[in-house]
């Protein structure tokens, strides 16, 4: 034996040695032990274990092997043996063919028994379950019909697999290597020289291999059946694809009496309400096709015909037979099963008329009052902003609340992402490309950001950062995660997309970048000390509040309502917008991205009032915005509008509002008179009102230091002027008569 090339072979240890399973750690070990035993009947363990447990093998290489059945196996007998080798080595060279075709390289062996061993190595190890690697070996196995293949060996990774250039104890012969130009007759006359080759392994890349695992995982794999398995019984059960395949294929010895008969009882018993009576004709057609190599006796599979009344009332268990049958190395397609698709309708009906009882209600209540009276219980005040928000997070709409620390926007926040399904939300208070990188999904409903740190949000823009990544998830709904990982030993950059629905960020920067303003709604919490006095009473009466329920809707019922307006696809439309348009005072360029959030809000109040907005045109259903969705949204949204296209924040509003009261008493404002009423320090009362002078908001007095006094520019900040109802009505009466609007009822569309 070549102990050069045996050690090129085996590089990895601790590994297992022999039947009785010895531990050797080194090559010089193992070396020791394979000339004890001089050279006849050689076993090591098929992996090495790093930390000797047998579930922690360092998968480095994969082995098939491929067996002629023991019964009537002479080895003296060469023309037999080599009779029947020939249909092992077309199996073994199908397999070859097949890894060849994906860059994979295979080392192959003869046995010096009754069969081959197919090697593959990897240059990394591949980081893969064992029920990925069973699943697979199953299903390239029915898919290139290797009935000699011993599929356990492939994945059960305790295994231990003959020493190349060993000698077989009862052939005489030996595992050498063969060439798949070479015939069974050169290969057998190989074994029985004493030749040795020298041996290089050749590894294949082990993206190569997760590649055919996964086409061979997305394939659906016909099943080879023993002639006819299209078997047409009495019954439901009988019938079904699951039992068919039962029938028409070689099962394993081990479980045909036990679970592969219950099966069969069970559903017969089903298709018999609770009968036996006939069990035995289907068991003898099932046991003449189970007649294979391992006899199965009839008596062995009629005991199920009492047996399965100790099952007390047998159910069907999908799950129970479709995990035999994978055990079995049998797929099928369940989602043809009619047991499946009825499960699924039923489920999908039930889904239905739960949805329309739900749905329902909101003729009777209004979900904007039931949602204010949830969020009450957790938040004082803020009554337009966290209308505004639940339903900017309903539109999918991007979102950053603004505020001091302790300004309470994460409560805000919290609260309202409540009213929506857990699942919906994930959240991220960690802003590294890490924390993105390892998010194990392909869609976010909502993604919450937590106290975005202004250092953070001013390197927004830079190439490849994670705020660059962010705002292409605000723009194209789509997150882009770039990351170094390595790929066969190098250093490679990969990108991982996650579909983004919408984005809410909170952040103590009350400075915004301006592309941020483009791609979010900007909104801002009330830091004034009304605000304060109120939440101060409010977390008072909290500790000695005894929850009584006022509401005509359950939070669970909530979160359905919101996930149903969340993912309605039904188009809304707006039959009086033109009037609207023409309302608008302010003609700056930023009311042109602005009029689009005005129509998004008044489309998303049209739809959560769903049931009385519902119409029809044609075949098509459609939602129509009625004119008292229009005045719910200019309420909340000249407040909007006064701060983003102003520019100005809450804190400037009461800033102004301060300068004022003392401008009407005194006349002219100081800084400490300022900074008194704004309980700030002079240094901060100051800043104030330098941006304050900026914005063209107040003046200073010429020649004076730190004396103020009103602005004479007369500042409106209101952006839409006096609207008559009567021009909306007029537009909207003209739009469904133009197209024949028709109103549509809840059956209609859940039917």
């Amino acid at each position: 034996m070549d102990w050069e090339v045996l050690r090129n072979w085996y590089r990895h240890f601790p590994r297992q040695f022999s039947l009785y399973r010895i531990w050797v750690h080194s090559f010089e070990e193992l070396k020791r032990y394979l000339e004890e035993r001089q050279n006849e009947d050689l076993y090591v363990s098929v992996f090495s274990f790093p930390e000797e447990k047998l579930d922690k093998p360092l998968l480095n290489k994969l082995v098939f092997d491929f067996d002629l059945d023991k019964k009537s196996l002479d080895y003296k007998d060469r023309e037999s043996l080599e009779k029947k080798l020939e249909s092992v080595y077309e199996e073994v060279k199908r397999l070859c063919e097949h890894f060849e075709e994906r860059s994979l390289k295979t080392h192959v062996f003869f046995t010096g028994g009754r069969g081959f061993h197919v090697y593959l190595f990897f240059k990394n190890p591949v980081k893969l379950k064992k029920n990925a690697i069973r699943d697979y070996v199953l299903k390239l196995q029915k898919k290139l019909q290797l009935e000699h293949l011993d599929a356990k060996i492939t994945y059960d990774f305790s295994r231990i697999i003959r020493v190349p250039f060993s000698r077989h104890s009862k052939s005489g012969r030996r595992c050498v290597p063969v060439d798949l130009s070479m015939t069974i007759s050169e290969i057998l006359d190989l074994s029985e020289s004493s030749l040795v080759f020298p041996l290089k392994v050749v590894e294949s890349s082990a993206s190569s291999l997760l590649l055919d695992i996964e086409e061979i995982a997305n394939e659906e794999i016909e099943v080879a059946s023993n002639g006819n398995s299209n078997l047409k019984f009495e019954g439901k059960y009988l019938n079904l694809p699951c039992v068919n395949a039962l029938f028409g294929n070689k099962l394993p010895p081990g479980n045909r009496w036990s679970t592969a008969s219950k099966i069969i009882a069970i559903a017969y018993y089903l298709d018999h309400n609770g009968s036996m009576e006939g069990f035995e004709e289907v068991v003898k057609e099932f046991v003449r096709r189970q007649n294979v190599d391992h006899p199965l006796k009839l008596k062995e599979v009629l005991g199920w015909k009492r047996g399965v009344y100790r099952l007390k009332g047998p159910e069907w268990n999908c799950k129970e037979v479709v995990k035999y049958l994978r055990r079995c190395g049998i797929s099928i397609n369940c989602r043809k099963c009619p047991l499946y698709q009825e499960k699924k309708k039923l489920e999908e009906q039930k889904r239905k008329d739960e949805m329309k009882s739900l749905v329902e209600k909101l003729k009777e209540v209004s979900i904007l009052d039931e949602v204010k009276k949830y969020l009450d219980k957790k938040v004082v005040g803020e009554d337009k902003l966290k209308v505004l928000l639940y339903l900017l997070a309903l539109a999918k709409q991007n979102v950053v609340v603004k505020g001091e620390f302790a300004s309470g926007k994460n409560t805000i926040v919290d609260s309202v992402l409540e009213l929506f399904p857990k699942e919906y939300v994930m959240s991220i208070s960690s802003y590294t490309q890490k924390i993105l990188r390892w998010l194990e999904t392909d869609e976010i409903k909502i993604l919450y950001l937590k106290e975005l740190p202004p250092e953070v949000l001013n390197k927004a823009g830079q190439l490849k950062d994670f705020t660059f990544d962010l705002k292409l998830a605000m723009s194209d709904k789509v997150l882009e995660i770039w990351y170094v990982d390595r790929v066969d030993g190098e250093l490679e950059t990969q990108k991982r997309e996650i579909r983004v629905d919408t984005v809410i960020q909170t952040t103590p920067s009350l400075d915004m970048p301006e592309d941020y303003k483009s791609r979010c709604w900007i909104l801002s919490t009330d830091p004034s000390e009304e605000q304060t006095e109120e939440v101060l009473l409010f977390k008072a009466k909290m500790r000695k509040f005894i929850d009584e329920e006022d509401q005509m809707l359950s939070l669970e019922e909530l979160q359905k309502i919101s996930a149903f307006l969340f993912n309605i696809s039904v188009p809304v439309y707006i039959p009086y917008a033109e009037t609207i348009a023409k309302s608008v005072k302010l003609k700056n360029t930023k009311m042109r991205r602005e009029i689009d959030r005005l129509f998004d809000l008044i489309s998303v109040i049209a739809k959560v009032k769903f049931p009385e907005r519902l119409y029809k045109y044609k075949d098509k259903f459609i939602i129509v915005a009625q004119i008292e969705d229009f005045l719910l949204s200019r309420q909340l949204f000249e407040e909007y509008m006064q701060l983003s296209v102003r520019d100005m924040e809450k804190r400037f509003t009461i800033a102004i509002e301060a300068f004022n009261k003392i401008a009407r008493e005194r006349g002219q404002v100081t800084v400490s008179e300022f900074a008194k009423e704004m309980n700030l320090t002079k240094k901060k009362a100051k800043e104030l009102l330098e941006i304050l002078c900026d914005k063209g908001l107040i003046e200073k007095i010429p020649d004076t230091t730190g004396i103020y006094s009103s602005s004479t520019i007369e500042i409106d900040l209101s952006i839409f002027r006096e609207v008559d109802e009567k021009e909306l009505e007029k537009e909207m009466s003209e739009w469904l008569s133009k197209y024949k609007i028709e109103k549509a009822t809840l059956d209609e569309f859940f039917s």
